[in-house]
């Protein structure tokens, strides 16, 4: 991958972006490519070469890297940024565990993420991301009694936690993660295994893209936000009908859904064949 920067942003800034040292090791997949759309996987090696990213786009990603350097000052009883391997029909699946607490056999998972993003509890992809470094840990002898993913919250606001109950209390925060069987654990490792290296890539699923589902907003007349949200026009008409609105200065607009990550946040957008068929732009 080429790392641009289209900003001109200080040289310091993009060599740290450019000597990003992740490896997954000698290994055929780690767990984090494992749990994620076997289709990016294959488009990242195919196209490789010529990809390219702008160094303002990986902000995040090297501000998660700074959090975990500056996290491994604090071990006692735990094992920090520990890479295990284990073998599963022939395939050997590595994984870079956050921290290992021996004391209360906790695997703990950091996170740098957005508030609202955690407000719903845990990403479906975290579970499976925890539970596969469980089974990993177990393959190599080490016991686990929990999982917890620890989330910094990048955009936490005390004003936003004042307005909304359903907002983080903090700007940390642990989720705890079910910890699954592992023969649970062992059946969906074969399964993504079978997914990933069967042959024929398959497209990557809704939840895989994101999917935001379209939306019909009541709108006024002088006013930029909407006055509701609906999920089709014979509720949004209803509604007006319902509240005695008048149109205008009401009306009714449609306001499409998209597949947030392919528009925005996939590394291989402009190479999808997926997209192609669909006749979709990404920018």
């Amino acid at each position: 991958m080429q790392i641009t920067n289209k900003l001109n942003l200080p040289d310091a800034f993009v060599e740290a972006v450019r000597n990003d040292a992740y490896s997954k090791g000698d290994a055929d997949i780690s767990v984090t490519t494992l749990v994620g759309p076997p289709q990016i996987r294959t488009l990242l090696e195919q196209y490789d070469a010529v990809i390219e990213e702008d160094a303002s786009d990986r902000v995040w990603a090297l501000l998660g890297q700074a959090v975990h350097t500056v996290l491994e000052r604090s071990a006692r009883e735990a094992v920090t940024e520990q890479r295990l391997y284990a073998e599963l029909d022939g395939k050997r699946i590595s994984g870079q565990i956050d921290s290992q607490d021996f004391r209360s056999g906790a695997i703990d998972d950091w996170k740098t993420t957005s508030a609202w993003a955690v407000k719903d509890g845990p990403r479906d992809d975290w579970v499976k991301q925890l539970n596969v470094y469980a089974w990993l840990a177990h393959e190599n002898g080490i016991p686990t009694n929990a999982l917890r993913v620890c989330a910094i919250l990048r955009d936490w606001h005390w004003s936003e936690a004042q307005r909304y109950e359903h907002y983080p209390r903090g700007a940390v925060l642990t989720l705890p993660i079910p910890l699954w069987p592992i023969e649970q654990t062992r059946v969906y490792i074969r399964d993504r295994l079978r997914i990933h290296f069967a042959g024929e890539t398959p497209d990557c699923t809704d939840e895989e893209r994101w999917a935001k589902p379209g939306e019909w907003a009541v709108m006024k007349e002088g006013r930029k936000s909407a006055v509701r949200l609906l999920e089709s026009y014979p509720e949004a008409a209803a509604y007006i009908t319902s509240e005695g609105l008048k149109s205008p200065p009401h009306s009714i607009v449609e306001r499409p859904g998209e597949y947030t990550r392919c528009m925005r946040y996939c590394p291989v957008r402009k190479f999808c064949p997926q997209l192609q068929r669909e006749g979709i732009t990404p920018a």
